[in-house]
């Protein structure tokens, strides 16, 4: 958990299940040990690895859980609270409330380089105050390349303009050129056209081998 930030997570095999597990790397004894792990190709617990969900900006999240399968923060406060935590009773409406208010009130963003320094200095908005401005404004699709905006607002690669006062900074010294540089990086996100190949989800839905986009179009 410490020197690689990972979780194992083990699982029983659905006697249902249209698989058979053939191979394991197991450098860890868990899968290959009948207590802990598999007793064949098709029964006993199979260990997975998984690296933690995010924990902060959790507002802007699209689905919750690696597969989706919480429909609401406060479904998975439950949820998380019978199951983890083993508690013999969920957490009351008031409380998932506090519960779901305190994980959208944590916001991370970098604040400081140690080459172009403060993220939010010399007109530049980076850092996580100005990051949990944008939220209240936020929605899903908010900026959908495929055009399923809900407000009917079409898709636009200038996705960030946190840096653009630093475009043209009239200033010499070392911390003035790494922000002219942020700068130019924020600018080639937002405008160098790319060709688009072998995206599931994009390439395949609009049946097209090859899309014209940016940056933006995949994020």
């Amino acid at each position: 958990m410490l020197s690689k930030g990972l979780i194992r997570i083990g699982l029983p095999v659905p006697a249902t299940a249209q698989f058979r597990i053939a191979s394991v790397v197991d450098p860890y004894n868990c899968n290959t040990n009948p207590v802990t792990g598999l007793t064949s190709p098709t029964t006993g617990i199979a260990s997975i690895y998984r690296r933690p969900l995010p924990a902060t900006n959790l507002g802007f999240l699209s689905a919750i859980m690696w597969d989706g399968r919480e429909p609401t923060l406060a479904q998975q406060a439950i949820d998380a609270t019978l199951g983890h935590a083993q508690a013999i009773a969920a957490p009351s409406a008031p409380q998932q409330q506090q519960i779901v208010n305190f994980e959208t009130g944590i916001f991370t963003a970098q604040l400081f380089d140690n080459k172009a320094k403060f993220f939010n200095d010399d007109g530049a908005s980076g850092g996580p105050v100005a990051l949990q401005k944008l939220l209240p404004g936020f929605f899903i699709g908010i900026n959908d390349p495929l055009g399923l905006n809900p407000k009917g607002t079409p898709f636009t690669s200038k996705i960030f303009d946190l840096y653009r006062a630093w475009e043209n900074i009239d200033e010499s010294g070392h911390v003035a050129r790494h922000r002219r540089s942020v700068a130019r990086g924020e600018d080639l996100f937002n405008n160098t056209p790319i060709s688009i190949t072998n995206v599931g989800g994009l390439n395949d839905a609009l049946n097209q081998p090859s899309i014209p986009g940016f940056c933006g179009t995949l994020s």
